[in-house]
């Protein structure tokens, strides 16, 4: 399992952090790449696998 942690921004503009596994490194890089383009994006926390 591949997880990753990030922090993004709700609706009431305030940080919040959520995490999501992913069972291939390839799946993770493809979301990884669709996350940072979000409006709503601040910083990847963590990784592990």
């Amino acid at each position: 399992m591949y997880g990753i942690r990030w922090l993004e921004f709700n609706k009431k503009d305030q940080l919040v952090m959520k995490e999501k596994y992913f069972e291939t490194e390839k799946a993770l890089d493809k979301f990884i790449e669709k996350l940072i383009q979000k409006d709503n994006f601040h910083s990847i926390y963590a990784t592990c696998e």
